[in-house]
């Protein structure tokens, strides 16, 4: 009888060719050191690397993790991979091999340091272009950061709809520190500082998710500096130790945990925790961030991060840093990074420059790397801001600017998904705040009978849709940074949400008033999506969330100062 390595080894040469399935692997968290050690998949013989994965599948024992992402290619065999799942969950004919040979255990630091790189490090594979920037600190740009009012006070985040004009800012800086403009402060070194609270507020695609990494990669370069830990809002909102357990299992290194824990609560702990804008339940998150504060007493420095617009103080400990928009310099250096070449970089900012609004896209870091992509993608800069979300919502669907042969698993029908996407963020829009809770989301999709059918034609139901997105086009986050498990999902950009959201609008108006179709009942109250006549319509209320992992770490994504980060 073929033991159940045999079988695994046997379906993975039936169902997937080598370089799709490592692509794939290369996504997922609890595969990356997985992934490393695989061969070439574009230079192996197939026995020979699906017989590598499978051995390695076997040591991590994650044979179930590597047929719930077969699952995701290949949906239409789901029933074979469960239940071969099954069977390894049962320990059924396990084939027995010799033991792996112990390996000394490295210096605790030197092995969270390095799944601290591995989790922070990398740009989101879905920013990934041949030759072009891979990492975090590729695409870092010094980003000032102000502790005054007049940095946000600019109208940056007017920039993306009238619905956030005169919006109240909660920003100052108690203690009377003046981290200004004029001070290039980075942010690892504000937090040599004495003081050990502070909240870092920037716009929609500021940079605060790449700023939080860079800070933690830099603090990780003191051997006997304080440990940063990085982690979401979401993440922590039933503690910190359940939290780093939870991480540390991921990596497969659990004993780490009370070590970690440790050297939180004897104040040796940087903890950056991202994205307080984007929980799902933010009255329980800022309940669990004061909790957090206290438990971790005065010695740990917190920094949370979150958008201005709707931001109220957490306590009067905490002092507030802005992030500014790009200037010049930074500009010029961040498509740089993107576009070497210096005739095409210099030809783009001026034409971003010709009006207020496009010179609002070229300070915004997540906006300006899009433009790139598009530059990348061998397009010119549009005139218009909305021709440009759609020119860089196609590169991205289609990986339009990844490298040759590493394209990797595409979304199976990109434009039926990008009209059920627009829907959903349609009936959401209304709703308070920018993350969707998973039941609200199944819901939106299962709200009108034509769509859902449609849906089910090509996913067979919103749960599988929703995880081909995530893992494929990046364009839904999860707030753990995986599917399963995920209590809440939102778009990496508000823009990629406001113009798929216009988008279904004038498709569903447009049709309704042809007489090519019934109109969607109840349309949900769209406040800040308006359309210009008589050119094509433009979504001028962009409001967002900012990763860009992905396409990534996905986690996420609020993209950087510096990139997508």
């Amino acid at each position: 009888m073929p033991t159940l390595r045999a079988e695994l080894e046997s379906l993975l040469h039936r169902v997937v060719e080598p370089v799709e399935l490592d692509m794939a692997l290369r996504r997922e968290p609890w595969a990356e050191s997985l992934a490393r050690s695989l061969p070439p998949a574009k230079h192996t013989p197939p026995e020979e690397w699906f017989s590598k994965l499978t051995q390695l599948t076997d040591q991590h024992g994650v044979e179930g993790e590597l047929l719930r992402l077969l699952e995701t290619l290949r949906p239409a065999r789901a029933a074979e991979f469960q239940a071969l799942a099954a069977r390894f969950a049962a320990g059924t004919i396990r084939h027995n091999l010799p033991d792996d040979p112990p390996t000394p255990l490295a210096d605790p630091r030197d092995r969270y340091a390095f799944l601290l790189r591995e989790r922070v490090g990398a740009l989101p594979d879905v920013f990934q272009v041949a030759g072009g920037p891979a990492t975090v600190e590729s695409v870092y740009v010094a980003v000032r950061l102000s502790g005054e009012s007049s940095a946000l006070d600019c109208e940056a985040e007017a920039a993306f709809g009238g619905a956030h004009l005169g919006a109240q800012r909660h920003i100052g800086d108690r203690t009377g520190r003046r981290v200004g403009p004029e001070q290039p402060e980075p942010l690892e070194t504000v937090l040599r500082r004495p003081h050990t609270r502070w909240v870092l507020l920037g716009d929609p695609g500021s940079g605060k998710t790449t700023v939080l990494r860079h800070a933690a990669l830099k603090l990780l370069d003191d051997p006997d500096g304080r440990l940063p830990i990085y982690l979401t809002v979401a993440e922590i909102e039933d503690g910190i130790e359940p939290a780093l357990r939870r991480l540390f299992e991921r990596f497969g290194a659990a004993d780490l945990t009370r070590w970690a824990h440790k050297e939180v609560l004897e104040g040796r702990a940087v903890l950056l925790l991202d994205g307080l804008d984007e929980v799902a339940d933010l009255a329980a998150a800022r309940a669990a961030l004061l909790k957090l504060a206290v438990n971790v007493g005065k010695t740990t420095t917190l920094v949370i991060a979150s958008r201005p617009t709707g931001y109220k103080p957490l306590s009067i400990d905490f002092v507030t840093l802005a992030l500014c928009p790009l200037g010049d310099v930074e500009q010029r250096e961040l498509l740089t990074r993107w576009v070497p070449d210096d005739a095409r970089v210099t030809a783009a900012l001026a034409r971003l420059s010709r009006t207020p609004r496009l010179r609002r896209l070229a300070e915004n870091p997540l906006l300006l790397t899009l433009a790139g992509l598009v530059l990348r993608a061998g397009k010119d800069v549009p005139q218009r801001r909305a021709e440009l979300y759609e020119q860089a919502l196609d590169v991205l669907i289609h990986r339009r600017h990844a490298p040759d042969g590493l394209v990797g698993p595409q979304l199976s029908a990109p434009g039926l998904a990008m009209e059920l996407l627009g829907w959903a963020a349609l009936r959401l829009h209304g709703q308070e705040g920018d993350v969707y809770p998973r039941g609200a989301l199944l819901g939106a999709l299962e709200a009108d009978p034509r769509n859902l059918e449609r849906l089910q034609r090509q996913w067979q139901d919103p749960e599988r849709f929703i995880t081909e997105v995530v893992t494929r086009s990046g364009l839904l986050i999860p707030d753990t940074g995986r599917v399963e498990g995920a209590r809440a999902f939102s778009f990496p950009h508000r823009t990629f949400r406001e113009f798929l959201a216009a988008t279904a609008l004038e498709r569903d108006m447009g049709a309704w008033a042809a007489g090519l179709g019934e109109r969607q009942a109840p349309l949900p109250r769209v406040e800040a999506v308006r359309v210009e006549a008589p050119k094509a319509p433009e979504p001028t209320a962009l409001v967002n969330r900012g990763a860009c992992a992905p396409v990534g770490e996905v986690g996420g994504v609020d993209s950087g100062a510096v990139g997508p980060g």
